[in-house]
């Protein structure tokens, strides 16, 4: 019965081709489910289980060895990548439309950085050079293999790093200034602006001045102080030269 409805729609379709495409996305979002559950949660659970927020994994065929030299391992772009052995995905990802479908189902489950395309994945040692200085350069043979790389990561728009901003310094070098009320007005050379007020007159500086010595009156002691023996007494005078 599924069959013939499809028979029927296809004959009823001006373009086949476009009859077929809908179908063939249709399709693709099932078989992509059933590797997204099977084959490539397991290994996002894996790389979340370290910490990491993110996953990287190459899609290998079947019969793919992978033989690294632990002394000389290749140099990966991905850190943390992963593999995965599956000739049938790796037939799924040969077709644009279908990567175009498999990133479409990722954000429908709301991950996020989603990349999926082809590139070299090395598989096992083929020499080592000897560069001048002692230097091994390790040669590695490569094949083409479908990547998928995606991320949880809930932050990712806010920067990983420490932002700095230049403001504006406020710390007062000036005394005057900061025990200024209101604060102080400064010129072009930062000096400090004083309007001068008759309501507040400068303070004077006494400190400099010596007190005075004063004698008190009717000491006998000196010569020539007030009732010494420099005046005269005009009491015990004669009467004729009082005047």
């Amino acid at each position: 019965l599924i069959f013939g409805t499809v028979e029927c729609n296809f004959f009823n379709y001006r373009s086949a081709g476009g009859l077929l495409h809908e179908l063939s996305n249709e399709g693709a979002r099932c078989q992509f489910e059933v590797f997204l559950e099977e084959l490539i949660l397991p290994l996002m659970v894996n790389s979340a289980q370290r910490g990491d927020r993110e996953c990287h994994i190459v899609v290998l065929l079947d019969d793919d060895t992978v033989d690294w030299d632990d002394q000389y391992p290749p140099q990966m772009g991905e850190e943390y990548s992963q593999t995965v052995n599956s000739t049938a995905m790796y037939r799924f990802f040969k077709y644009i439309e279908n990567r175009d479908v498999a990133k479409q189902v990722l954000k429908d489950r709301g991950l996020k950085k989603i990349r999926l395309g082809i590139e070299g994945y090395p598989t096992y040692k083929e020499k080592v050079k000897k560069r001048p200085g002692g230097r091994a350069e390790v040669i590695y043979n490569y094949v083409q293999r479908p990547f998928i790389h995606m991320s949880w990561e809930k932050e990712e728009a806010k920067s990983r790093h420490v932002d700095f901003q230049c403001v504006k310094s406020k710390s007062v070098t000036n005394l005057a200034e900061a025990t200024a009320d209101p604060a102080l007005e400064l010129d072009a050379r930062g000096n400090p602006i004083v309007a001068a007020t008759i309501a507040d007159p400068p303070p004077l500086d006494i400190a400099p001045l010596l007190p005075i010595d004063l004698q008190p009156l009717g000491v006998d002691n000196d010569e020539g102080a007030v009732g010494g023996p420099g005046e005269l007494d005009v009491v015990n005078l004669p009467p004729d030269e009082q005047n």
